[in-house]
This record gives C-alpha cells, sequence and structure tokens, in this order.
C-alpha cells in the first residue's frame, strides 16, 4: 500500500512540474519580450524555455535513470524499424481524426500556425519536445507505473505482469492525450502514447520512443513547411477519392504491421 500512494506521489510530482513550465514559461516569455519580437518568437521562447527547464530538473533529480545498455547493443536495425513503424502511423491517424469528426481548436490552430511556420519551430516541435515527453511520460511516469507494479506482484517477480504493464501504459498514454487540452491532438497523442509506452516496456529506453516521436514531428513539420497547400486539406482532397484514402491508409498498415512485428522481434533481446 505504501509503493502505491508513493508511486501516485511521484507521477503527480512528474505532472505538476511539467505542467507547471508549459504553463509559466510562455506568460513570462510573453511578458518579457512583449513587443520586442514576434509573436512566433515569443511562443518558440516560451516553448523551448519550457522544455530546457523540464529537462534540466528531471535529469538533476534523477527522476529518469539513464541507463546506456541499450544503445551499447547497438540496436540500429530495431531503430531503422522504428522509423518505418512511425510512418506507417500517419495516415491511419489522420483518417481516425477525420472519421471521429474532431478538429484542432481555433485557439490551438493559431498557435500551431505560428510555431510550424518559422524556422525556429522545427527546434521545439522536431528536437525538445520528443526529447522531453518521452522522458516525462515514459522514462519518468510510465518507469513509475512499472516499477510499482514490479512491487506490487504476488511473486515477487522483476518484471510486472502483461497487465499490469498495459495498465500502466493506457494511463500513461490517456495523462499524455489530457495534458494536450484538445481533443484533436489528445485522439492522436492516447494512440501514439500507447505506441511509444509498448517500446519503452519491451526495450527498457526511452530511445526508441524518441525516435519514433522526432519521426512523427518531423514528418508533421516538414508536410506544413514544404506543402503549405495540405495543412486545412482533407485525405479525401489528397488522394482525391474515399477509396484512394482506403488505399492509402491499407498501404500504410502494410508498412506498420511488419514494422511492428519487426519490433517485438528484435525487442526481446533488449528487454
Amino acid at each position: 500500500m505504501k509503493q502505491s500512494y508513493r508511486t501516485a506521489f511521484d507521477i503527480l510530482l512528474y505532472l505538476f512540474v511539467f505542467l507547471a513550465f508549459q504553463i509559466i514559461c510562455p506568460l513570462l516569455c510573453q511578458v518579457l519580450l512583449h513587443g520586442k519580437v514576434s509573436e512566433a518568437t515569443e511562443l518558440i521562447a516560451g516553448t523551448g524555455l519550457a522544455s530546457v527547464l523540464t529537462l534540466a530538473v528531471f535529469v538533476w533529480c534523477r527522476w529518469m535513470p539513464f541507463n546506456r545498455s541499450f544503445l551499447r547493443s547497438r540496436p540500429w536495425l530495431l531503430l531503422f524499424w522504428v522509423l518505418l513503424l512511425s510512418l506507417g502511423t500517419l495516415i491511419p491517424s489522420l483518417w481516425l481524426e477525420e472519421a471521429l469528426e474532431v478538429e484542432l481548436p481555433e485557439a490551438y490552430q493559431q498557435v500551431f500556425e505560428q510555431i510550424m511556420s518559422s524556422r525556429g519551430g522545427y527546434l521545439v516541435v522536431g528536437i525538445l519536445a520528443p526529447l522531453v515527453e518521452e522522458i516525462v511520460f515514459r522514462g519518468a511516469i510510465l518507469r513509475a507505473f512499472l516499477t510499482g507494479s514490479q512491487h506490487q506482484s504476488a511473486d515477487n517477480t522483476l518484471a510486472p505482469s502483461c497487465q499490469r504493464a498495459w495498465m500502466g501504459i493506457a494511463l500513461t498514454a490517456l495523462l499524455f492525450a489530457l495534458v494536450h487540452f484538445n481533443l484533436a491532438q489528445g485522439v492522436h497523442a492516447f494512440l501514439l502514447g500507447l505506441l511509444l509506452g509498448w517500446l519503452y516496456w519491451r526495450t527498457g529506453s526511452i530511445v526508441p520512443g524518441v525516435v519514433l516521436h522526432w519521426m512523427n514531428n518531423s514528418v508533421a513539420y516538414a508536410i506544413y513547411r514544404i506543402m503549405p497547400q495540405w495543412n486545412d486539406a482533407k485525405l479525401v482532397d489528397i488522394f482525391s477519392t474515399e477509396r484512394n484514402v482506403l488505399l492509402a491508409v491499407a498501404f500504410s498498415l502494410m508498412i506498420f504491421l511488419p514494422a511492428l512485428y519487426q519490433v517485438w522481434l528484435l525487442s526481446r533481446s533488449k528487454r
């Protein structure tokens, strides 16, 4: 019971620190930089400062222990399949969002466009966000769930049961979705969070999750910058017909499912 309270306290602490920086830093930069730089620069500076401070606190407090054993195992083939896994999620995720008819609120859309339209936006979207969010949600929060499950196991095994592990993965994914504070991003974040949590559970490292998260955000940023005409387009506008959309989803799944299987095979030796 004491371990359960300790786990809950740790998770709430991690969330509080993460959200505090996410709220305070943009407001601080808005006050200090207002009128001196563009609104996009204010947003990027605030978001970047929040990420850097979060990273510094989590590293300094050792809330996410670093283990180099995963990288020492030379997991390059596994990471290659993780990249393909990320690519295979893009179109099915967009298709599901459109099927659920959820749209990004206008206020969030404006912030999103300001950050994505700036070259400096890639620093916070493509580099800092994947690293910091994986450290917080998988390296700290999910690790706390899994560690708590270890202590609660009746047979005192070193690893949590599959059921307990998936409970922790699902709860972490839910928290990851909720901190986006909107349904449109939340749906994608929850599904992606399940995959990222599974990767952490399978490998014991945040590295695969950072790679997948980086690829996901980088592709979104690249499409926004290179093909701005697609920013407000639906999948049917891009692929011309509903039939072509379904074919694109099927093709993506033909990338996703083999990649998922290969990651499952290769991650057995990384646990």
